[in-house]
């Protein structure tokens, strides 16, 4: 399980933090606008979901 955690936490960006500072503000910047799109996208699919099961009531 530790390593599924690793890999999702690598994939984000989180698993190594940058020490320097102007580093450090481009990988917040980067992993601010990642979630973002993260949640973009799973609120469309959900969004499609929602209007999809309104249609058939």
């Amino acid at each position: 399980m530790s390593g599924v955690i690793f890999q999702m936490l690598d994939f984000f960006g989180i698993s190594s933090v940058p020490t320097d500072f102007p580093t450090f503000m481009y990988w917040l910047c980067s992993l601010c606008a990642g979630l973002e799109f993260i949640r973009f996208t799973v609120g469309i699919c959900f969004s499609f979901v929602r209007q999809i099961s309104e249609v058939r009531r």
